[in-house]
């Protein structure tokens, strides 16, 4: 296992032709200098696969887990202190987040970087909180086909 940029750039000089970054983006403070080292690391020709969860301040799957502790537990009091619960617990990713993505700001955050997009794609999955989005992109270096 790599364990360094030093390592990575001295065990594969040429650059990686893939790099994958599942579920990372939305825990970084600087996403944009981590970008600018992962393209370091890429191959001229190379593809970057970043996936992330579609959060924004003006969309949530709020709702959805509302209604089902809704219909749960019926007591507004009960709803308001498990939502809390849910989200302040290891059972709640969300807590973990500090940069939230849509696909317009996946679109921009390539535009800004020298990204080229080749396939954004928000996809709904399921699990035991409901149901939630993910967004999957792959992209090339600008200037390659």
């Amino acid at each position: 296992m790599l364990t360094s940029i030093d390592n990575c750039k001295r065990n594969c000089p040429e650059g990686f032709d893939l790099i994958l970054c599942n579920h990372v983006f939305e825990h970084l403070s600087k996403p944009a200098e981590i970008l600018k080292i992962i393209k370091d690391l890429m191959n001229p020709n190379g593809y970057l696969y970043i996936e992330v969860p579609f959060d924004s301040p003006f969309y949530k799957n709020q709702l959805e887990n509302i209604q089902y502790l809704f219909n749960k537990y019926f007591k507004i009091k009960d709803i308001i202190k498990k939502y809390i619960e849910m989200r302040t617990t290891k059972y709640s990713f969300m807590h973990e987040h500090i940069n939230f993505y849509t696909e317009d700001a996946m679109n921009y955050f390539a535009k800004n970087n020298c990204l080229k997009p080749i396939y954004i794609k928000t996809r709904k999955i399921s699990s035991c909180l409901g149901t939630s989005k993910i967004i999957s992109c792959l992209y090339t270096l600008e200037g390659n086909n």
